[in-house]
């Protein structure tokens, strides 16, 4: 079972605040008992979220709760929840394994939940301005969605047989500060579009929040370890993502921000 189902994206959490947490920790519980009781191993999706902290992230790195209660950390605590109920079922005979993706990106993305990448690129194929949030020295590591996808499908398995109960999944080589994105996608696509900076406040209203990771990467050690690697580049994450939305609309986020 792989278990990926939430409410998700910096935006689209907003509206769920003060049911977030119940919704996300109910479903995995739900999903956990399943499991269970049909003996059947479980891959579940956590995130990056859960850190609390800004730096270079660590399955072993201990995670903390910042005070201010906004949907977000409501959001990163659930996620948290999830794993120890996860990881705690194991002593009940849960074959099981957490992930932590960092950054996911990719064909089919919405900008719905707030996403930056797909964001980005319907923005320059719109010849719209392209809108980085602050002064775009946010440090992230993209990672796209196949070779996350690569890991659920091939090492998955593995990750359960070696008792590894948390692992990273992200793209260190992609290591960049928000901006550089966004000139990547003009230069990509041969766009025209301005770059702006402004505050996230301003196009999703005073309940968003930034994460509290300015620095946000992905330590590898548990994936690498099992055999994986990413491969995709933030070149090619970009290109992929345009071929996809030249040809088709963001179904999704047609109402959202652009």
């Amino acid at each position: 079972m792989i278990h990926a189902a939430s409410h998700v994206g910096p935006a689209g959490i907003l509206p769920r605040a003060g049911t977030l947490g119940y919704d996300i920790v109910a479903s995995s519980s739900a999903v956990v008992e399943a499991c269970l009781a049909a003996d059947v191993p479980l891959c579940v999706f956590s995130s990056a979220e859960v850190y609390g902290r800004s730096g270079v992230l660590d399955e072993r790195d201990p995670l903390r709760v910042p005070t201010a209660y906004n949907a977000r950390i409501e959001y990163g605590v659930a996620k948290a929840m999830v794993e120890a109920m996860t990881v705690n079922s194991m002593a009940r005979g849960l074959r099981a394994v957490v992930i932590r993706p960092f950054n996911v990106a990719g064909q089919r993305q919405s900008r719905a939940g707030g996403f930056v990448m797909p964001t980005f690129v319907q923005q320059a194929l719109a010849g719209r301005p392209l809108t980085v949030f602050g002064d775009g020295k946010q440090v992230r590591a993209f990672t796209a969605a196949d070779d996350l996808t690569h890991f659920v499908l091939d090492y998955m398995d593995a990750a359960i047989d070696a008792g590894e109960p948390i692992i990273n999944i992200g793209n260190p080589a992609n290591r960049t500060m928000i901006g550089r994105p966004a000139e990547r996608v003009r230069d990509l696509l041969g766009s025209d579009s301005p770059i702006t900076h402004t505050d996230g406040r301003r196009l999703h209203g005073d309940a968003y929040a930034e994460a509290e990771s300015f620095e946000k990467m992905p330590a590898l050690r548990a994936a690498t370890t099992l055999g994986w690697k990413p491969s995709v580049n933030l070149d090619e994450l970009i290109r992929t993502t345009a071929d996809y939305y030249e040809t088709r609309e963001d179904v999704r986020g047609r109402y959202a921000p652009l």
